[in-house]
Order: structure tokens, then C-alpha cells, then sequence
């Protein structure tokens, strides 16, 4: 008779905080789309230091996704061969405590910091952890309980003699390996993309291009409806193809006057390719560091329609060398990438812009893209008014009034955004959960600038009680400069936690001479202007200076509006105007908003570009190509 499982430990998840373990997983676990990949990238570890230790692997692993009503993902699995765990083992990779991954001992693995496993059951659900080893089977469950807002776990005896029929009912397909089983009930984070989609989606994810485009790697997707559990809608293997394109950089370069050196390989595609906006986007750099890529990016030209012609990779050695050395701030410990506030990574995108910005201009040349038109003088007059009338309505939303204790549930800063005349004082102020600070350990706020034209008051503040709300804690210092444009970003720290905001000195006031700022309202938004790519992937751009570009050949909008926007001098037109000039500035100032949330903001945004431009041309077509007075008649 086999032995059956019986509990030999539980309680709650040892972790340090236990009241922020939801929020920890919450920012690391977006969808399930970010499980899938902590899930793989574990499994391919696990794989990786056999490899390094000269064992023979098969390299399999298995995704099975069971999909539920209207797209909803109901469970998800992630299955390996690979060299399972022991008791103890298993024990410790459910802490939120320790690094688990090898990483910093030296090993060449993917994952740097063992997290993502307690995270992704804990966003998305409840699930549980089956690891057999030497013939025995651990097991742990995990889950979050809502009600008491605590994680909680079982840990299991190990069990040593089931049969090879159970283990297979169990989810083995061999005599070692880990089965990861989630329950998905949090419906947020639960949608799957549709059945044409979900493939290509998860084969071209950039954190799984390194795994997927491996010759000793063999992934496979195994999806089926909940309804009809005994029939799977399809199994295929995921394999990465990479893009095809003529390389054009191919160069190492220091970033910094320590001579920190990373290398750039970039290509320059036929066609172009989805942003990386997109977490599957083909186009940008990926920034890699021995066996990890951490992100996709093209440093400010995601929109750009010839930025997305260019693809490739920056090899980043000093990114794996900081970590192992302790400084583990150079990167997200959300798993969000780079911390773009770290030196490293502030000069890493400085030189990065550099090189993309000269590819991106000398494609333009080739192109002809954008040249410059002369728009009409009344036309333009009124387009400088609406960016002064916009720009004065984005300083009314970003330079808010204090906030309520409701919406105190983080460190944070306000304003947001400061405009400051020159040669005067602006208060901002810091905000935070008592419990908060008390779990930091310190009240002390430091106060960094990046621009020493615009100066602090106090370099280090203190938190104090705040007199009207219980239980938040507040501080203010002061912040000025006498040169205009000037621009700087506003770092706030308390312990591990983090706030920034954006500081601009603006005009002086109105009586005194001075050099004009800009047309818009404290310089948020410049300039209107037409933009002829010949395939953009959106109606505009919002270019850095406040430049709106407005992007003439998108369907629709070349119904309406011609090359030099002359066709804002119809109804039609003034129509189609204002509605891009609206959706422009709702986009900043959501984005501004919704500072800490970039990455799910982006990830909206693209969707909404590429489903406007796949319907626009159908629906313009429809519109244009009607004889309605026939139809009438």
C-alpha cells in the first residue's frame, strides 16, 4: 500500500514582512504570462547547473494551460526533468528569505535571486509544489489567505514509494524533476491571448528568447478547455526564431569614466517590427548579462516608426559582477529589469540613445521621412495656443493638492510634476504609511537631485507625524533654480523604498524680461507637428521637449488631414485634430499618474495602437467608399 502524504510543517511563509508579501507578488506577477516565464526560467536553472556540473539532461519542459470561460486561464503547470529537490530544499525555496538560485555563488543560471515561484502562485491563486528526487516525493502547498491577509503554507512528509502510474497521474514524465500546479482565481491577472496568438505571444517573449532559441532546450505548450477536460485543444513545441536583419553596429563601448564596457550588436531589419512596448515586441536591444536578459528596450524610440526597424542586444558583464558584489540595486528586485535610477544604468541609456539616435537619423536620410513642411501661420498660431491650453491643464492634474489617507498606501512624493519660476522656492512633499516607515527602521529621507542647477533645500529630511490624518507620516523640503528650461529628476529615498518627480523652472512672471520657455503651459508640450512616415504604427508621437508629432499617413487620419495639416481648416478636420491633441494629453498625464504602474500603462497603450491601426483602415475605407445619398436616395 503506498504511503500517503501527511503533513509535517505549516504556518505562515517565513518572510520578513509578512503584511507586503501580497504587494511583493503583486508587482512581480502581472499576468500569467510573468508566472510562465519565472516558472521556465526556474525550470531551465535547474537544467543549467546540471549542465555546468557535466550531467546529462533532456531539457524538456512542459506548460499546460487550462482556459476557461472568456479567455480566462483556470490552471496553470510548468513541469521539468530536471534534478528536483529534497525535503529541505523544497523548504527553502518557499522563503522569501535567502537567494536560492545559485547566481551569486557563481552559477551561470538566468534567474538572480531565486524568486518568482512564491510570487506567481501567491498573484494568481493557490497552488502547490510536487519535486522528486532520488525517488522520493516532497511536497508543498501554498496560498494566500484574504481574509487574514496572510501567506500560508504546508510542507509535507517525503514519501518514497510511489509507483511509476501515480507518478505520471501526479504529473511526471520521468524518475526526477518538480510539477509546479497553480489555481488561478485572480481573474485580473488570468487572460490568455486567443488560440492564434498565445503561441507566437509566448515564443517571441524576450525573457524566454534565450531558453527558447536553445539547441538543448525543448518547450512545449499543452492548452485545454475547462469545459471539455478530456480533450486538448492543441500541444506544440515553443521554439524562438530569431529576426532576420543586416548587422550595422557591432562595437564595444564605455559607458562611464571607470571604464565600465558593455557591447553592442545591432541589426537593422527589412520590415518593421511590432515595440518593445510590447513584451513581444521584435524590436530593441536586449540587455543581457552572462546567461539573463533582463529587458527589451530602445531607450525612448519605442513610437518611432524608424526606430522599429533595429534590433539586437547589449552584453552587459559589469550588470552580473555588481550583483555578485552585493549591490543589488542596480537592478528591479520586482524582476522589472534594470533600476533606471542606478549610475550604471543612467549611463548605459545615455549611451545607448546616442548610438540609436545617429542609426535612427541616418535611416531618415536614406528614407526621406521627415522633412520639414511649412505649416500655414493662422494654423499655426492656433496650435501653439492649444499647447500653452493643454500644458496649463496638465500642471492642474500633476501639481495636485494633498493626498487622502486612502491613497496614502505607499512611500510617495507630491507633486508629481513642479513647475517652479526661476529664483523662487516650491514646497514638495513626502508621504507614508506609519507601519511603512516602521519596517524601514529609519524616518530619514534623503533628497537627491540629478540636475545641480536646480538645488534642495535639505538633503535629509525627517518623517513626522502628520497632524491631520493617524497613521501617515509626512515631510516637506524645498526645491529651486534661477536658469530656465532647466529640467531635473527628483529622487526620494526612505530605507529600500523609493518616490521620484519632475522639477522644471519655468518663465518668470509676467512684467519681467525674460527668454521665451516654450508655447506650452510650463514647457509640457512645445509644439504640434506632421510627421510623414510612411508606416506608423500610431496617429502620434509625444517626442521628448513636448514635441507632439502627428503621424499624417495613419489611416484615418489621412482622410482628414493633409501633409501640412491645412485640413484642420475644415469641420472634419478640426475634428480629427482635437481628438489626437485630447488622446495626447491624456496619455502623458495617465502616464505621469501612473509612474510606479509604466510597465502595465505601456503594455495598454501598445494594444491600443496596434488594434486602432489594424480597424482603422477597414472602418475609414467603409466610411470614405459609401455613396450615402445613393443608399438614402
Amino acid at each position: 500500500m503506498t504511503q500517503e502524504f501527511k503533513i509535517s510543517e505549516s504556518g505562515l511563509l517565513p518572510v520578513n514582512r509578512q503584511r507586503l508579501i501580497k504587494q511583493l507578488a503583486d508587482s512581480t506577477i502581472f499576468n500569467v504570462f510573468d508566472a510562465i516565464v519565472e516558472l521556465v526560467t526556474n525550470s531551465d536553472d535547474s537544467y543549467l547547473k546540471l549542465e555546468q556540473d557535466g550531467k546529462i539532461i533532456s531539457g524538456r519542459i512542459d506548460i499546460y494551460l487550462t482556459r476557461g470561460p472568456h479567455g480566462q486561464c483556470k490552471e496553470l503547470v510548468v513541469s521539468d526533468e530536471a534534478s528536483g529537490m529534497g525535503y529541505s530544499d523544497l523548504k527553502r525555496a518557499i522563503e522569501f528569505s535567502g537567494e536560492t538560485s545559485g547566481f551569486k555563488e557563481g552559477r551561470g543560471v538566468r534567474g538572480f535571486f531565486g524568486r518568482g515561484l512564491k510570487e506567481s502562485i501567491i498573484a494568481l491563486g493557490k497552488g502547490e509544489i510536487l519535486t522528486l528526487r532520488n525517488n522520493v516525493l516532497c511536497r508543498a502547498e501554498i496560498c494566500y489567505n484574504t481574509e487574514k491577509k496572510d501567506a500560508e503554507f504546508n510542507l509535507y512528509d517525503p514519501v518514497g514509494d510511489k509507483s511509476k502510474e501515480e507518478l505520471l497521474d501526479l504529473g511526471f514524465s520521468s524518475g526526477v524533476g518538480t510539477v509546479v500546479k497553480i489555481a488561478v482565481s485572480n481573474e485580473k491577472k488570468g487572460y490568455l491571448p486567443a488560440k492564434k496568438t498565445l503561441p507566437d505571444q509566448l515564443s517571441a517573449h524576450f525573457a524566454l528568447r534565450g531558453i527558447l532559441s536553445s539547441n538543448s532546450r525543448f518547450v512545449y505548450l499543452h492548452v485545454k478547455e475547462s469545459e471539455r477536460c478530456d480533450k486538448m485543444r492543441y500541444d506544440q513545441p515553443l521554439k524562438y526564431i530569431p529576426t532576420e536583419g543586416i548587422l550595422i553596429f557591432d562595437k564595444d563601448i564605455v559607458i562611464d569614466r571607470s571604464g565600465e564596457l558593455v557591447h553592442y550588436k545591432i541589426f537593422e531589419a527589412n520590415e518593421q517590427l511590432d515595440s518593445p512596448r510590447n513584451l513581444y515586441g521584435r524590436a530593441g536591444l536586449l540587455i543581457k548579462t552572462e546567461n539573463a536578459i533582463l529587458e527589451n528596450q530602445l531607450f525612448g524610440f519605442e513610437t518611432d516608426p524608424n526606430g522599429l526597424y533595429f534590433f539586437g542586444e547589449i552584453i552587459c558583464p559589469g550588470i552580473a559582477k555588481a550583483i555578485r558584489s552585493g549591490d543589488e540595486s542596480i537592478v528591479n528586485l520586482n524582476r522589472g529589469g534594470l533600476d533606471w535610477r542606478h549610475e550604471f544604468s543612467k549611463n548605459l541609456d545615455k549611451a545607448s540613445k546616442n548610438i540609436l539616435d545617429e542609426l535612427i537619423k541616418k535611416r531618415k536620410e536614406k528614407m526621406k521621412a521627415n522633412e520639414e513642411i511649412k505649416i500655414d501661420e493662422p494654423l499655426e498660431k492656433m496650435l501653439d495656443k492649444l499647447c500653452k491650453a493643454l500644458g496649463d491643464l496638465a500642471k492642474d492634474e500633476l501639481e495636485e493638492t494633498e493626498p487622502t489617507p486612502g491613497e496614502i498606501q505607499s512611500f510617495m512624493i507630491r507633486p508629481l510634476v513642479a513647475n517652479i519660476e526661476p529664483s523662487t522656492f516650491k514646497n514638495l512633499s513626502v508621504y507614508a504609511p506609519e507601519y511603512l516607515v516602521d519596517q524601514e527602521g529609519t524616518r530619514v529621507v534623503s533628497v537627491i537631485s540629478s540636475n545641480h542647477k536646480i538645488v534642495i533645500g535639505e538633503q535629509n529630511i525627517t518623517l513626522q507625524k502628520h497632524k491631520k490624518y493617524s497613521g501617515i507620516l509626512k515631510s516637506t523640503f524645498k526645491v529651486s533654480g534661477n536658469e530656465e528650461g532647466q529640467i531635473s529628476t527628483i529622487t526620494t529615498k526612505l530605507g529600500s523604498l523609493v518616490a521620484i518627480a519632475e522639477v522644471r523652472i519655468g518663465p518668470q512672471k509676467k512684467g519681467k524680461k525674460h527668454k521665451k520657455l516654450s508655447a506650452g503651459g510650463g514647457g509640457i508640450f512645445t509644439k504640434v507637428s506632421p510627421a510623414i512616415d510612411d508606416n506608423p504604427i500610431q496617429r502620434f508621437n509625444l517626442k521628448p521637449g513636448g514635441i507632439i508629432e502627428i503621424y499624417v499617413k495613419f489611416p484615418g487620419v489621412d482622410k482628414y488631414l493633409s501633409e501640412d495639416l491645412s485640413g484642420a481648416y475644415t469641420l472634419e478636420g478640426k475634428m480629427m485634430l482635437g481628438e489626437i491633441l485630447i488622446e495626447a494629453f491624456c496619455r502623458y498625464v495617465a502616464r505621469k499618474r501612473g509612474a510606479t504602474r509604466s510597465a502595465e500603462i505601456d503594455q495598454f497603450m501598445f494594444e491600443m495602437d496596434r488594434l486602432r491601426k489594424k480597424c482603422s483602415r477597414t472602418v475609414y475605407d467603409v466610411i470614405f467608399n459609401t455613396n450615402l445619398e445613393k443608399i438614402l436616395a
